[in-house]
């Protein structure tokens, strides 16, 4: 910064900081601008008024960051449980890719020595092809609970993800919101 800019700077400061708008009456008067030549531009300005003073913009910055720690946190724990709950949901849809067509394999065979048994042929075991396909289906009703509890669990994990993803959204626009 050239040293001009700086004694302006510093002319502004000082003179923002020396009055008190309540006292002189200047709180309802609209307020000047400071004009700082360089890179700032006609636009920057000092405020009149830092409410709370240094020290509650200190604590308005401290809060701030311990919120933006503690989004981070939550993420953080919150994407490797996401994350596991997609590998168990594509685990399970694995296991039903493979159940369902022993299931259907072993309805056919019971269906087929069903009407073998009604044309008179009763060589077959029709009472075991019957119990291995209660078999088959009851691993696949496993299977379908196992994936619904899973379904559901990455449900809830990807909609707790999404509010913190929205929560995070929301303070990055806050930040966003003061700084224009």
């Amino acid at each position: 910064m050239e040293q001009s800019t700086i004694k302006t700077l510093d002319a502004g400061l000082t003179e923002a900081l020396r009055v008190d708008p309540a006292k002189t009456g200047e709180a309802a008067r609209p307020r000047r601008e400071m004009n700082l030549p360089g890179a700032l531009g006609d636009q920057a300005r000092a405020p009149r008024r830092i409410a709370g003073g240094f020290a509650g913009l200190s604590e308005d910055l401290d809060r701030r960051m311990r919120d933006w720690r503690n989004m981070l946190r939550v993420l953080d724990q919150q994407r490797p449980q996401l994350e596991a709950a997609e590998l168990q949901y594509d685990a399970a849809y694995e296991t039903l890719a493979k159940i369902v067509p022993q299931a259907q394999d072993t309805g056919k065979a019971l269906k087929a020595m069903i009407a073998t048994t009604k044309a008179g042929d009763i060589s077959e075991d029709l009472a075991g092809q019957f119990s291995r396909n209660l078999k088959a289906l009851e691993e696949l009703e496993a299977v379908a609970e196992n994936l619904t509890t899973t379904m559901l669990h990455l449900r809830s994990s990807w909609e707790q993800y999404a509010r913190s993803i929205i929560k995070a959204q929301k303070m990055r626009d806050v930040v966003g919101g003061d700084n224009a």
